[in-house]
């Protein structure tokens, strides 16, 4: 369901969370009238003294003088509510926000995902809920507080001097009228800003990401630019957001200020008419000051609503996208078949009306040229993304029927690019199974040949490597990422392109490795290089989108298809 309602989506679909904090600040407000009300009671009876030529009571005045010392504590206590209540309330949000939304991202479908910039997913889970954050500690409470003390000035002093009163606030609705200018002006204004903001976080990402490549070909220039223009396009976007709706608000801050004016006006009226008293004008002076002042507080964040709503709005557009379903068990049969499948990427189609079976513990080798779509059927399987046509079962069952993590716990992946996490050697080994004793991690990393260059390490298993692994090579990544699977003991291996960029020493390290990973397990290898796969019990050859054959390596070298043809000449290469 689509909300469009302000206080839903500025607060990120959390509206209750303003309920405390409001009422709390709607009493602090309204408890800045008292020192006011008290302050005029003195000055009226001493006024009064002064002008009958009698003494002040000076147990009434004293009285006051202490009243407004208690008051002062008193007014310190709710001030103090309403801050921690202010402030509570928007970390909370803020903190187990993020946390939800990185969950729920973590629930979606890889295609969902994909589909975004990695730096737009980061920019929402950060900014966005930064904006949040001071919507609700800053914005929202403050102006609906500041919005109802004034209506309830205005209501008190209608029974006191309803022509006084109506005059304080007769330029109220133009004020009204400038601040929805600014509003719609701030909307548009805002969703500029906000996407020169993603744009410049997304070349940020780019550069630094890409800054080895940058350098190696020379693009420091071209690349840097592209980064200046899009700061440019951000400092130019934030300073038409202010250059333009900041005279609105002072529009409307004017329009609010000639009440007093007009007020003036007609209170010298209503005192030569005999319906006013001086007391009673210098009463409405004092209130209607005072009154005005959290209303133009309220103005200028009134104004920033749009902006803030916009972020919160993003944060909800993510949440709603549907996570993956599916609630069934994982059945104890391991075969996967394929029937009739067809996938697009967008409107790019990329399998077609393909069928084919992987049998529990039955090796499985795809190959093809590049594009044809075989890295597609390992995400199929993966159930990375959902197939458009036909269906794929596990164990008999449609996979989009079971559980998603308990079916994720049945599969490992190795893949040419490994990705480590910011974390140590054995941390990252241990993702395969959380709580493994260190026999079960030493053993695996025997297997998968780690501790050749784990033991030469300073801290061994414990020692920390960086995000991009730039403390490892390409063999002992992926020597990790073998150690990974093992550990993890699934019983469905999906293989992509292992040992396409290794050289000779590391590839046969990691064919050791691979072959203690694949004992009795179902196996999905997708390469290049055809001598990983001869040995499989079935070969694909995949080209776009379709199995144009398929067989093992004896059968299909006596076809003298497009797979012989291959074979032939990468032998061919090797013989030169």
């Amino acid at each position: 369901m689509k909300h469009s309602n302000i206080f839903y989506q500025t607060t990120a679909g959390e509206p209750k969370k303003l309920i405390k904090p409001v009422i709390l600040t709607t009493i602090a407000e309204l408890i800045h009238f008292t020192p006011i009300i008290v302050i005029f009671w003195a000055m009226e009876h001493m006024l009064r003294s002064f002008l009958e030529n009698t003494p002040p009571d000076m147990g009434l005045l004293s009285g006051l003088g202490v009243f407004l010392i208690v008051f002062l504590a008193v007014m310190l206590f709710f001030e103090s509510l309403s801050y921690k209540a202010l402030y509570k309330e928007a970390y909370e949000v803020s903190a187990t926000g993020r946390i939800s939304l990185a969950e729920h991202i973590a629930s979606l479908p890889l295609g969902a995902i994909e589909e975004k910039d990695p730096g737009s997913l980061a920019y929402v889970l950060m900014n966005n809920y930064t904006n949040v954050e001071i919507a609700i500690s800053h914005k929202l409470p403050i102006c609906i507080a500041n919005t109802i003390v004034p209506s309830v000035v205005f209501i008190g002093l209608l029974f006191v001097n309803w022509q006084m009163a109506i005059a304080m606030f007769i330029c109220l609705p133009l004020a009204l009228v400038s601040l929805y200018l600014t509003q719609t002006l701030i909307d548009s204004l805002g969703s500029k800003q906000q996407a020169a903001q993603l744009e410049t976080a997304n070349r940020l990402q780019e550069y630094i990401e890409g800054i080895k490549v940058i350098k190696a070909y020379n693009l420091i220039g071209e690349k840097f630019q592209r980064l200046l223009l899009s700061f440019e396009r951000l400092r130019s976007a934030s300073f038409k957001m202010e250059a333009f709706a900041v005279p609105f608000v002072m529009f409307s801050l004017a329009f609010v200020g000639a009440g007093i004016g007009v007020m003036i006006i007609t209170g010298r009226y209503l005192i030569f008419a005999g319906a006013l008293d001086i007391f009673t004008f210098i009463a409405f002076l004092m209130i209607g000051t005072k009154a005005f002042v959290p209303f133009s507080i309220s103005a200028i964040a009134f104004a920033e609503s749009k902006y803030f709503q916009k972020a919160g709005a993003k944060i909800l557009e993510i949440k709603s996208q549907t996570p993956q379903i599916g609630s069934l068990p994982v059945p104890q049969d391991y075969s996967i078949v394929f029937e009739n499948v067809s996938f697009s990427y967008q409107d790019t189609p990329v399998l077609k009306n393909i069928s084919f079976e992987i049998r529990p513990n039955q090796f499985i080798g795809i190959t093809g040229p590049s594009g044809g779509g075989k890295s597609t059927i390992l995400k199929l399987i993966a159930r990375f993304y959902d197939v458009n046509e036909g269906n794929i079962y596990f164990g008999g069952k449609a996979i989009r029927t079971l559980d998603p993590n308990a079916y994720m716990e049945k599969i490992s992946m190795v893949y040419q690019h490994v990705y480590l996490f910011a974390d140590s050697i054995e941390n990252n080994i241990t993702l395969g199974k959380k709580h493994a004793s260190q026999e079960e991690i030493l053993e695996v990393c025997q297997k998968a040949n780690c501790m050749e260059f784990v033991s030469q390490m300073p801290e061994g298993l414990k020692t920390q490597i960086n995000s991009t692994t730039s403390n490892l090579s390409g063999g002992q990544k992926q020597r990790i990422s073998i150690a990974r699977a093992l550990l993890k003991d699934a019983p469905i291996v999906l293989l992509d392109e292992f040992s396409a960029a290794l050289d000779a020493i590391n590839e046969l390290k990691i064919q050791q490795a691979i072959q203690n990973l694949i004992q009795n397990k179902s196996v999905v290898a997708i390469a290049h290089r055809l001598k990983t796969i001869q040995n499989a019990d079935c070969i694909l050859y995949v080209d776009e989108g379709v199995i144009k054959e398929s067989g093992t390596h004896a059968e299909l070298l006596a076809k003298n298809g497009a797979y012989a043809k291959m074979w032939a000449l990468q032998n061919m290469g090797l013989s030169k």
